[in-house]
């Protein structure tokens, strides 16, 4: 009997750690589905959208997009500077927000953002339409474009790209 009574507890304290980490993983997804559709749901509901034809004339849109920045500052949903220029003519400049993370300092258009890396994919595909252009060649020496790095002449357009 004092086996039998010592089996059943220790299939009952299996089962309820088999049960526990059952509840555990079942509450852990149901938890992430609902923080990931209360986000969507948040965004959604929180964010403007914009409407505007395609074929709209230019000061049109450019009406819808500072409508459109209107709203997302009201909502503090962006910060940072908007510029858009077409053939070398400003068409469209603002600065939202604040320049630095106590929001004393406004946002000019002098102000400097830190990038890091985010830049460098624009970076390499300039480099590829001047090519595609033929207005330079991925073997061309750097110190050719930049002459303050004229004494590094082994280095080529190409081993930047690849960081080589």
């Amino acid at each position: 009997m004092r086996n039998f009574l010592f089996s059943m507890v220790s299939i009952a304290g299996i089962l309820w750690r088999r049960t526990k980490k059952l509840l555990f993983w079942l509450l852990a997804i149901v938890g992430t589905l609902l923080v990931i559709f209360i986000s969507i749901t948040y965004w959604h509901n929180h964010t403007p959208n914009i409407q505007v034809a395609q074929n709209a004339p230019l000061k049109i849109k450019i009406q819808a997009v500072d409508k459109w920045f209107d709203e997302l500052e009201k909502r503090d949903k962006f910060n940072g500077t908007i510029l858009y220029a077409k053939k070398g003519e400003v068409l469209y400049q603002r600065n939202v927000g604040f320049a630095d993370a106590k929001g004393s300092v406004a946002i000019s258009n002098r102000s400097s953002f830190n990038l890091a890396s985010v830049s460098k994919q624009m970076t390499a595909l300039g480099i590829m339409l001047l090519a595609q252009d033929k207005k330079l060649d991925f073997d061309d020496r750097i110190a050719n474009y930049l002459s303050e790095l004229s004494g590094y002449e082994g280095i080529t357009i190409r081993n930047l790209l690849h960081h080589t």
